[in-house]
């Protein structure tokens, strides 16, 4: 597995179909994530939630880095103030929002401003000029938020509801999940990546853990009364989809580059909505519509991405 995993952080829409296979898989699994953490939310509150899938993500990370993790000893001080500023974005914060806004809008909702990662990922990347921008790829960025505003406002009175809040936060946690991943990729020059994902992750499950134990400890209590399946549906979010996943994205932006490496992104939606419709989601033909939008806005920054400027290469 070790093997696979490094491999297909490395695919690009043009390499081989094995990888390109293995890199969809994993887009698979954060499409159907995106229904069992719904349905997570419904057995346990967001903070312990957020704690116990990061907690098993980073369980998952260790053993394909344990080798190399003594390469962190030699980073500096201000490497490793970097390195927990980063995880309090990418991992903290977007778990925290991310969940939040789970918990207080839909299944379709979310799969749709989750597709906004690659979008805003190319944004990121050029704003801090890390690849430069192509005019087809800004039309994708005009195209994907039209198609997202278009499923979100549709329906009358959205941005009064306790709807639009929960779209908010999950705006604010796709932010932070791009930024903090452009951000990782130059925490540690010359940082194995696979590390930096273990490392940035681990910290991020100990603020999460620390902010739970403080706030909601009692709230850990409610795993007592799990069944099987609601264990099952926890190791697949944090092992599988989080785990193992994040190790195959943190990858692909070391070789492909922020605006790259987000480019299969484009398939979460289409996964999300789909399994939601399969518990029960009520697709309407605006969703439809902007789901429409969506694909093609992410299809045309990966078709068009920035190209990665050569003098400022990744570093993870």
């Amino acid at each position: 597995m070790n093997g696979e995993v490094a491999a297909a952080s490395g695919a690009a829409a043009d390499g081989p179909l094995r990888l390109r296979a293995l890199l969809l898989v994993t887009m698979a699994m954060w499409g159907i994530n995106i229904t069992v953490v719904k349905l997570l939310l419904g057995q346990i509150d967001v903070l312990p939630l957020a704690t116990l899938r990061m907690l098993l993500a980073t369980a998952v990370m260790l053993p394909f880095c344990w080798a190399r993790l003594p390469t962190l000893a030699r980073l500096g001080r201000a490497q490793w103030l970097r390195l927990a500023a980063c995880a309090a974005v990418l991992v903290y914060a977007h778990q925290l929002l991310a969940i939040s806004g789970m918990a207080r809008t839909s299944t379709t909702h979310t799969a749709l401003i989750a597709a906004l990662t690659p979008i805003v990922g190319m944004l990121v990347a050029t704003a801090g000029s890390m690849e430069r921008t192509r005019p087809l790829g800004l039309l994708g960025v005009l195209l994907g938020f039209a198609g997202v505003a278009v499923a979100i406002l549709a329906k009358p009175g959205a941005m009064l509801s306790g709807l639009a809040y929960g779209d908010l936060l999950m705006f604010l946690s796709v932010f932070a999940f791009a930024g903090g991943s452009a951000w990782a990729s130059r925490v540690a020059p010359g940082l194995d990546t696979l590390v930096l994902s273990a490392a940035v992750h681990g910290i991020g499950a100990v603020y999460l853990l620390m902010h739970t134990l403080v706030f909601a400890a009692p709230s850990f209590g409610a795993v007592a009364q799990w069944t099987g399946s609601s264990w099952a549906m926890l190791l697949f979010s944090g092992a599988c989809a989080n785990g193992v996943g994040l190790l195959v994205y943190m990858r692909s932006i070391e070789r492909l580059g922020v605006g790259r490496a987000t480019s299969a992104l484009y398939w979460v939606p289409i996964f999300g909505i789909g399994f939601g419709a399969l518990f029960g989601a009520q697709i309407q033909a605006m969703h439809l519509v902007g789901l429409a939008g969506v694909v093609a806005g992410t299809w045309l920054t990966a078709r068009w991405a920035p190209r990665r400027i050569a003098t400022s290469p990744p570093s993870a």
